[in-house]
């Protein structure tokens, strides 16, 4: 290898060792927050990494219920729980804000087709996929429409967000990477197929 290898080569190990630690130190971060806050479920399985745990005092074996919503149609995705607030899309093709109190409506947001995305919470505010082909961006105190990012087909991904970028999938067969704040197209990549995963 040539010296002009070798140092390309350690110059990628030098940015792949700091990727890591800042990946480290949100996880960190997060982590944190689920401890100070145990109710803090602000994306799909719990957090970017979808590891699914909850980091809550053990389930009550007997538990009584506080509350119920009615919602006409139905409800695939899944709820995140933030802010003291529960977020959740429904084939009504509305988008929902309850108090995790008492489960009354703080707010509601209409898309063009069903919301089968798990949302994703952080910083005040929130994303999620919609059939009608886009992916919102809204303030998750007041439901106002932040930015909105049109893809070519269904997007039944959840998103995950780090470090100021978005990642989501569609049915048009690309995973985008969206600057998180702007809606602006960072990259995408195309499969070749349709995709439905939720990116981790």
């Amino acid at each position: 290898m040539s010296n002009l290898g070798k140092l390309e080569h350690k110059r990628n190990e030098g940015i792949v060792e700091q990727a890591s630690m800042l990946l480290d130190v949100t996880q960190r971060l997060m982590m944190k927050a689920e401890e100070k806050n145990p109710s803090y479920l602000p994306m799909f399985r719990g957090n970017y990494s979808r590891t699914g745990i909850a980091r809550t005092q053990p389930i009550d074996p007997n538990p009584n219920i506080l509350y119920t919503f009615y919602e006409l149609a139905g409800v695939y995705a899944s709820p995140v729980i933030a802010e003291g607030k529960i977020y959740f899309g429904s084939d009504s093709h509305y988008f929902f804000c309850l108090d995790a109190r008492n489960g009354s409506v703080i707010w509601q947001f209409k898309t063009g087709r069903e919301i089968r995305s798990t949302a994703a919470v952080l910083d005040g505010l929130l994303w999620f996929g919609s059939f009608d082909h886009h992916v919102y961006c809204l303030n998750s105190s007041n439901g106002r429409l932040r930015w909105s990012f049109k893809t070519k087909d269904w997007v039944f991904s959840s998103p995950a967000v780090l470090n100021g970028t978005l990642y989501i999938s569609g049915i048009d067969g690309n995973i985008y990477g969206l600057d998180a704040f702007s809606g602006k197209l960072r990259w995408k990549y195309e499969t070749g197929g349709w995709v439905v995963a939720s990116p981790a």
